[in-house]
């Protein structure tokens, strides 16, 4: 199937050869869905949090609240900039709003570890938090901060790359975990290390095939992942069989989301990396034999943005909603709420189970 699509585009890339360039596609503000609580909702919920383990009370209750806070932070706070970032439609200070927010997240965590002044003396930081579940909630926001800042911090030097190793290895732990939406939030966030320190061929191995059977659960962090999957099959030189990818993983998406608006975002989405790939397929033509290749490119461009777009100047796409899931309850209050309750996967149906027939792999895929 992939073969008959690649060749397709190749058939197609000469006929235009002989009828001339068509018009490239004029600027689209493509941007995030407004579909979800905005970023404030994560300042006021991390505050309230900061202020009660202040207040003090029960250290151990104390100590949760502050990895709750952070989790909160990394969750929801920075989720518009990583959005964006999985995207590739950055803003300006996307990278340094992501930096500050981890660094505040951590300072919680550090003081989730150290015992309170007023504690008594035989408290020790190694028990602290002092159930296992906190402990474990703990362990898994830290991994996740450590690989947030991994993924965005500038450094490239042979220290940096160890860590970037490190943080990866810790999502490889938690792919194993079994709470929802924490293995697929590890595997993206394992992917974009390895892409990181210049290993797409690995970011493809960890993340699901474009056209696999829907995850369970929220299907966003898995959505997402098959769209960074596709970046790195093109970052390799493989345009052609992303962009295929992309096209049918737009149709798949009704598929993966039960409401009629994600699914819409969702295809968008899609329609934006797919826009991306093309323009850099553009790009990378030869400049003295690559003109019909450039011009069925920008052709193609073009018709993403008048059949996706319309007549519009600003296109909104489905956001990750959360950057890292929820991890961290308090014990007394009602869990907030997350994604998978407004955007749970579709009704199961008979063939809802069966994966969907992965087309010939392009040797970008293998």
């Amino acid at each position: 199937m992939m073969s008959a699509l690649i060749a397709g585009v190749a058939v197609t890339i000469g006929a235009l050869a002989q009828s001339g360039p068509a018009p490239y596609a004029s600027r689209v503000a493509w941007d995030l869905s407004t579909n979800g609580c905005p970023p404030q909702d994560a300042a006021n919920r991390a505050a309230e949090l900061i202020r009660s383990a202040d207040e003090g009370g029960d250290p151990a209750v104390g100590a949760q609240r502050r990895i709750a806070a952070a989790n909160w932070i990394l969750a929801r706070r920075i989720e518009p900039a990583v959005s964006r970032f999985f995207l590739d439609i950055p803003a300006p200070g996307d990278r340094e709003q992501i930096l500050t927010a981890v660094r505040r997240a951590a300072g919680q965590l550090d003081l989730a570890r150290t015992p309170r002044s007023d504690e008594p003396a035989t408290t020790q930081p190694a028990s602290r938090p002092a159930s296992a579940p906190a402990v474990f909630g703990l362990e898994a926001v830290d991994a996740f901060a450590q690989a947030i800042t991994a993924v965005f911090d500038a450094g490239d030097s042979e220290a940096d790359t160890v860590r970037r190793q490190k943080a990866a290895g810790r999502m490889a732990l938690l792919l194993e975990d079994n709470r929802p939406g924490v293995n697929s939030a590890a595997a993206l966030w394992q992917a974009a290390l390895l892409r990181r320190i210049g290993r797409p061929d690995r970011a493809i191995e960890v993340t699901p095939r474009p056209l696999a059977a829907r995850p369970p659960g929220e299907p966003r962090f898995d959505f997402y992942a098959r769209l960074l999957r596709c970046r790195c099959i093109a970052e390799r030189g493989g345009y052609a069989a992303a962009s295929a990818l992309l096209l049918q993983l737009e149709k798949r998406c009704a598929d993966l989301f039960a409401l009629e608006r994600d699914r819409t975002e969702a295809g968008r989405a899609a329609s934006l990396v797919r826009q991306t790939i093309l323009s850099r397929w553009a790009d990378a033509a030869d400049p003295q034999t690559g003109a019909a290749e450039r011009d069925w490119c920008r052709a193609a461009v073009e018709r993403i943005r008048k059949t996706v777009c319309g007549e519009s100047d600003r296109c909104f796409v489905l956001r990750l909603g959360y950057a890292i899931p929820i991890l961290v309850e308090i014990p007394g209050e009602p869990p907030p709420e997350k994604p998978s309750a407004t955007t749970s996967a579709p009704p199961e149906s008979p063939d809802s189970e069966t994966e969907m027939p992965e087309p010939d792999e392009s040797p970008e895929e293998q």
